[in-house]
């Protein structure tokens, strides 16, 4: 049916991106061990011919405190870190495409939305 079943610290979670598209557009909806529904916006950039820019917005839920959101902002801080390490990995095996190191490291920063407004900090 599409939809990833994967083990988490919480349980078992399920997630479904949308459909395929032209646009790097890969939001996802990950529902929670306790039925809770998420949706994660999710953009891939092209920057350059051979590079690309990853931007994942992490929303904070009305029943998280301060230390639920931080570990949400830890836990994908941690997997874009994952990701970032595979990518470079496959692009060392494949030399034409591989990131030279003059390239900055990538920014962090989280805009948290509240119901008052935007509030920008940064990690």
């Amino acid at each position: 049916d599409g939809t990833l079943r994967l083990d988490s610290p919480m349980g078992e979670v399920h997630v479904e991106f949308v459909p395929r598209n032209d646009y790097g557009v890969l939001d996802h909806i990950v529902t929670l061990p306790d039925g809770t529904a998420v949706h994660n916006p999710l953009r891939v950039i092209p920057n350059g011919e051979s590079a690309c820019e990853v931007d994942f917005t992490v929303r904070r839920r009305d029943d998280m405190d301060d230390a639920a959101f931080e570990a949400d902002i830890s836990a994908v801080a941690a997997d874009l870190a994952r990701l970032r390490e595979r990518v470079l990995a496959r692009s060392q095996a494949s030399p034409v495409d591989a990131p030279t190191t003059t390239n900055p490291p990538p920014r962090r920063g989280i805009r948290e939305v509240g119901h008052d407004g935007i509030e920008p900090s940064t990690l």
